[in-house]
């Protein structure tokens, strides 16, 4: 705990709207506390005819790390998600994000592209995973979307990951 901290997995189902949330925490052997407090939107996925979430990154060197949750975004990100931006030459990044589909007819297509670049713009990888409208027939008109990232030859520096 002391190298990597703990972290604290919580799910609220909310339905769309604003909320101010709020997390306190303390320690009692150092009698040390902290808070965070946060401006939270809930949007309405069923609005446009199309629209995402937010992407939920992982590291798999968070392998180890213990947290107390069910299997996140069904199985699709084995390991909790994580706030960190700054990750060891060589890890492993997990993306997971869902994409709303709600034109019911006629069948379509979704594309997905997932593109890592540099700060400066050069492109270091690319995909495009393309799904059918059939798949959300009946279910939450929704497309679960993971992506993996090896940091393996990644140059140090920042890098984008973009999906759209």
């Amino acid at each position: 705990m002391t190298q990597n901290g703990v972290r604290v997995l919580s799910r609220l189902d909310l339905p769309p709207g604003r909320y101010k949330l709020r997390v306190a925490a303390r320690e009692d052997v150092a009698m040390t506390e902290g808070s965070v407090h946060y401006d939270l939107e809930v949007p309405d996925y069923a609005k446009k005819p199309l629209d995402m979430s937010s992407i939920a990154l992982a590291a798999a060197s968070d392998r180890a790390l213990p947290f107390g949750s069910d299997l996140l975004f069904g199985g699709s990100l084995p390991v909790p998600p994580t706030a960190l931006r700054e990750f060891p030459a060589g890890d492993e990044l997990m993306a997971v994000a869902e994409i709303y589909d709600n034109v019911a007819a006629p069948s379509h297509t979704v594309e997905i592209v997932t593109t890592v670049r540099t700060h400066e713009g050069r492109e270091l990888a690319s995909t495009t995973e393309t799904r059918t409208s059939e798949e959300v027939r009946g279910m939450s008109g929704a497309y679960r979307y993971s992506a993996h990232l090896p940091l393996k030859g990644v140059p140090a520096g920042s890098i984008s990951f973009l999906l759209t």
